[in-house]
C-alpha cells in the first residue's frame, strides 16, 4: 500500500496536470506561452502611454466644448442686438409690404405732374 502512495506522488510531482483533477491549469490550456517579465513591462508601459494619451484628448475634448460653447452665446447675442436693431429699423420705416397709406379721393389726380386748376373763386381777375 506504501508503494502505491509513492507511486501516485510520484506521478503527481511528474505531471503537474492529473487526469482527474476537476481543474485545468491555465498553462495546460493556454496556446501562448506565459509573457515575460521584460513582456509586462512593455504592457505596463503601453498602458500607461494611451491611458496619458486618453486623458489628454479627453481634457483637449473639454477645452474645445467650451470653445464652442463660448462661441454659440456670443453669436446668440449677436443675433439678439441684431434683432433689436432691425426690429428698431423697421419700425421707423415704412412696411412695403403692407398696403400703402389711402389717399382720398379728392386728393388725386389722372396725371402727378399735372396739377388740378385753382378753385374759381380763389383765382384773380387783372
Amino acid at each position: 500500500m506504501a508503494n502505491n502512495n509513492r507511486n501516485k506522488s510520484k506521478s503527481r510531482a511528474d505531471n503537474p496536470d492529473p487526469v482527474d483533477s476537476p481543474l485545468t491549469s491555465l498553462a495546460s490550456t493556454s496556446l501562448n506561452p506565459p509573457p515575460e517579465d521584460d513582456t509586462i513591462v512593455q504592457i505596463n508601459q503601453h498602458f500607461t502611454d494611451y491611458n496619458l494619451r486618453l486623458r489628454s484628448l479627453l481634457r483637449s475634448n473639454t477645452d474645445n466644448t467650451q470653445q464652442i460653447t463660448d462661441l454659440s452665446n456670443r453669436f446668440t447675442g449677436f443675433e439678439v442686438k441684431m434683432d433689436n436693431f432691425f426690429s428698431r429699423l423697421d419700425s421707423a420705416l415704412p412696411d412695403p409690404t403692407r398696403d400703402p397709406p389711402r389717399i382720398p379721393p379728392s386728393a388725386k389726380t389722372t396725371n402727378p405732374m399735372v396739377t388740378a386748376p385753382d378753385p374759381p373763386s380763389t383765382r384773380s381777375t387783372s
